[in-house]
């Protein structure tokens, strides 16, 4: 019946399913002819195509240019088994796809210049992306300062690789011990940030 509705054009379970076999290009489909092989066979042909595109993605897309320092794999990200809290593994998520207010993301939606997008707390001219924002604004020298000696005793020797590997190190952790300083770093950044910008526009008014 299925294969009768998607016949005369009408959508169906069948016509979803042919749908996915054109994206996949899978050839030689028969639905008649499946097997347990024939299944995995076109699972593993349908996941590699995926992988193709998560990749391509990744290394492709300025969104995720912070992303694609920590993760360039698909693979399950352990952090997540460590960290039970609902408050904290969404922190954790938000801090990873670069979900945050900073003036390089505003400027993505007010299609502000790229080169425009400096960090409006500091005042300097650098471009305010995610690895200024926790790693270089002079604003948040302080709670940065906080952070690093909360983490010391589990990660003694982070400071001491560049910048990149930094951030693997510190993102990719699966260390609780670091993972919770961390978010707290982070949210006290956003609070810091939000009353900073407030006192400006205010002393602007």
């Amino acid at each position: 019946m299925s294969a009768d509705l998607h016949s005369v054009g009408k959508r169906s379970f069948y016509s979803n399913l042919m749908n996915i076999v054109d994206f996949y290009n899978l050839n030689n489909f028969n639905l008649d002819t499946l097997d347990e092989n024939k299944i995995s066979h076109y699972n593993n042909l349908m996941k590699q195509k995926y992988i193709s595109y998560w990749e391509n993605a990744v290394q492709h897309s300025n969104k995720l240019e912070f992303y694609n320092i920590f993760k360039n794999q698909y693979k399950t990200s352990h952090y997540l088994d460590h960290t039970s809290e609902q408050t904290e593994r969404k922190a954790l998520v938000k801090l990873r796809m670069d979900n945050h207010k900073p003036m390089i993301e505003i400027g993505r939606y007010e299609q502000i210049p790229h080169e425009q997008r400096i960090c409006p707390v500091c005042m300097s001219t650098n471009l305010v992306d995610k690895i200024h924002f926790l790693f270089h604004c002079l604003k948040y020298s302080t709670l940065r300062g906080t952070f690093f000696n909360h983490i010391y005793l589990q990660l003694p020797n982070v400071w001491q690789t560049n910048i990149t590997e930094t951030i693997k190190i510190l993102i990719n952790s699966t260390n609780y011990l670091v993972n919770l300083p961390l978010i707290k770093f982070k949210s006290s950044c956003f609070v810091l940030h939000d009353r900073l910008i407030s006192s400006n526009q205010n002393s602007s008014a």
